[in-house]
């Protein structure tokens, strides 16, 4: 068994009988490669074990890669055109129905491997948060914010000096129901939705966003958001229903 594997991943390392070396995709680490090569052989009935992560290479501080950069190098691959069952970037419906479950829930799948995508997208020197990253980027691409809003990964929402703009806030998760009314969400500019709303008082909403209700995640699927944020997201759709 150790010598099929040790010929598959050479297979797929430097290519085989019409397969492109690294599948196609040079810029993959062979560590890449042996882990795509597992979990696809794993999916057959073999019993690989999967190759230790390489000790991570020293970086300067600070030096994350952002979420489109994560999509771009290797996420994109599949998610780009819908391969294997992959949604599509910009699908809002198959985007939506994954944010309903939440940002955390959607990053740890990645993280463990769903479906066709093998553990960390095919990337093993991934962090948790800068998967995290890539996830709310294709949330956000995918779910109606603009490209300003989207690039900045959902656990590095950071307290602000001055008032939280809750339009941005709102930009970050709340409007891939909010915006069409998705699962019974009250459109941004219902009036009518949202007068019964108001009644309640805005702490009484925070409160419910907070929580999660009905379909609604906790925080509405913008889990680094603060307390403080998540008021001024609500303010900010109180307003645009006046």
């Amino acid at each position: 068994m150790k010598q099929g594997y040790d010929t598959l991943v050479k297979h797929a390392v430097e290519g085989f009988k019409g397969m492109p070396a690294k599948g196609g995709n040079a810029s993959l680490d062979p560590i890449e490669v042996a882990r795509s090569v597992v979990y696809m052989a794993n999916q057959s009935g073999a019993k690989f074990k999967e190759p230790e992560a390489p000790a991570p290479a020293a970086t300067a501080k600070g030096t994350a890669r952002s979420g489109e950069q994560i999509v771009q190098q290797s996420c994109g691959n599949c998610h780009t055109a819908g391969l294997n069952g992959a949604p599509k970037i910009g699908d809002r419906a198959a985007w939506t129905k994954r944010a309903s479950t939440g940002i955390d829930a959607a990053a740890a799948s990645a993280i463990k491997g769903h479906g066709g995508m093998p553990s960390r997208g095919g990337m093993s020197d991934l962090t948790d948060a800068e998967l995290k990253s890539a996830v709310q980027f294709m949330f956000s691409h995918s779910t109606g914010a603009s490209a300003s809003a989207a690039a900045p990964a959902v656990a590095a929402v950071a307290p602000a000096a001055a008032k939280p703009d809750g339009a941005k806030i709102y930009a970050m998760g709340c409007n891939a129901c909010h915006a069409a009314g998705v699962a019974g969400a009250p459109k941004l500019g219902d009036k009518a939705a949202w007068a019964a709303r108001s009644k309640l008082g805005l702490d009484a909403l925070v409160a419910s966003v907070t929580k999660g209700k009905g379909a609604m995640p906790p925080k509405g699927a913008v889990a680094g958001a603060t307390d403080a944020e998540l008021r001024a997201a609500v303010e900010y759709m109180l307003t645009a229903a006046k």
